[in-house]
């Protein structure tokens, strides 16, 4: 059997940008760089003297003064060797990382950096893992339960990122 992803990449971040539109704090500042999107060959070249870098997060995040890279995905999707090295890149300078598979986990995400504003209450279908908790310290589902945790698994620097590893 083959798995689908129940949206685009594109969906998926135009979800999270009406989110974010409607219901960010108002003391954080939050971008898109966009990177993606098919260029003729002239105006890549002149992209990329400008500073335009492969493998950029989908957001970027300054939040209580600390800078969060956000890559969202479906839930099939994983990271290119160029997003992998962003990630490090953004890692060794002190920044925060943060992979999102699918709309659930990409909402968790941003709950955990505290990007909304606190009176707001954003619900799922299931609960993303978020950016504070790991799948691999939650406590095992009680009996009877189904469990919602996240699909990452804790991983080595060198490993990528994917839903399956």
């Amino acid at each position: 059997m083959t798995r689908r992803a129940t949206m685009s990449e594109a969906a998926l971040q135009q979800h999270i940008v009406k989110l974010l539109n409607a219901f960010a704090r108002p003391d954080i500042a939050w971008w898109h760089v966009p990177n993606g999107e098919l260029r003729n060959h002239k105006v890549g070249a002149k992209l990329k003297l400008a500073g335009l870098r492969p493998g950029a997060s989908d957001l970027s995040l300054v939040i209580d003064g600390r800078f969060h890279a956000v890559e969202l995905k479906t839930e099939i999707g994983t990271l290119s060797p160029s997003q992998l090295s962003f990630r490090e890149d953004v890692e060794r300078a002190g920044g925060f990382f943060h992979v999102a598979f699918g709309l659930d986990q990409a909402i968790g995400v941003l709950k955990g950096l505290s990007a909304f504003r606190p009176n707001v209450s954003i619900t799922t279908a299931v609960d993303g893992g978020g950016a504070r908790s790991r799948p691999w310290d939650a406590k095992a589902p009680e009996a009877g339960k189904p469990d919602h945790s996240s699909p990452v698994r804790p991983r080595r620097a060198a490993d990528p990122v994917s839903p399956s590893t």
